[in-house]
């Protein structure tokens, strides 16, 4: 599948460290999924839900696109269900999930609360939702398919009025990772002094997506060339999840439950 900006494919050599990261987190769910009924919303081309699927009972994956629904069905275990759906509209009853995992989801919604709302709908009794999503704090790019990312303390307080039980942890990389993201700041950072006025927001939104796509590849093609052995080596292993200091955590990854 072409690379949008959008979504992240297990195929894209050039993406490798943002697989990683991604993973770290399906990971970092697994002792929360065994035996049970799980539903991954925005699950993408499905590397995530394949993963999940592993020690969970029955996991559905879900995403707005069908052309990436058809993606994820390729090489899928027997337990592992896709469909296309709106997560804030979902075709499923109540409280019809264990866990309902979510991961870099939130930030590509203008009215989140509704997303939260029916994943609460569809969670049985003290059933758990798992999200993650990027670390305000973290950030130093743009990215035109976010809506709002979140720092901890806002995260928190959407999350506290429908769970009653919130833990707020982080997504943190290891030495490796730490100079990769050294490296992609730099780039970055050169790109957009070309841009010193902030020209770039008033492009039409098709302009601004296509150009993120197009210099995200260019910037991680650069920190391939400058780091290939890190790059090529990278995996989920270099990411931890922990909780302090949760302010240089790369994505916020949230455990609410029901």
């Amino acid at each position: 599948m072409a690379f949008t900006g959008e979504r992240i494919s297990a195929h894209d050599e050039d993406f490798r460290p943002d697989l990683g990261q991604h993973l770290a987190a399906y990971r970092a769910c697994l002792p929360f999924v065994s035996e049970k009924v799980v539903l991954d919303g925005g699950c993408g081309e499905g590397y995530g839900a394949k993963c999940i699927a592993e020690s969970a009972r029955l996991v559905v994956g879900v995403d707005s696109s069908w052309e990436t629904a058809r993606e994820a069905r390729r090489g899928g275990p027997r337990n592992l269900q896709l469909s296309c759906s709106d997560l804030r509209r979902l075709g499923f009853r109540d409280r019809s999930f264990d866990v309902v995992c979510s991961f870099q989801v939130l930030e590509h919604f203008r009215q989140p609360v509704a997303l939260l709302r029916e994943a609460a709908r569809v969670l049985r009794p003290e059933g758990l939702l798992i999200l993650s999503t990027p670390n305000r704090l973290a950030s130093f790019s743009e990215n035109p398919y976010h809506f709002k990312e979140y720092r901890p303390e806002e995260l928190r307080e959407l999350l506290e009025p429908l769970f009653p039980s919130v833990e707020i942890l982080g997504v943190f990389g290891n030495e490796r990772v730490r100079t990769l993201q050294s490296s992609r700041r730099r780039q970055v950072t050169r790109i957009l002094r070309l841009d010193p006025f902030g020209l770039r927001r008033v492009l039409p939104q098709p302009i601004q997506k296509w150009a993120f796509a197009k210099l995200a590849r260019f910037v991680r093609r650069r920190m391939r060339a400058d780091h290939l052995e890190s790059f090529g080596e990278l995996d989920p292993s270099d990411f931890t999840i922990g909780q302090n200091p949760l302010e240089e955590s790369l994505d916020l990854l949230a455990v609410c439950r029901k």
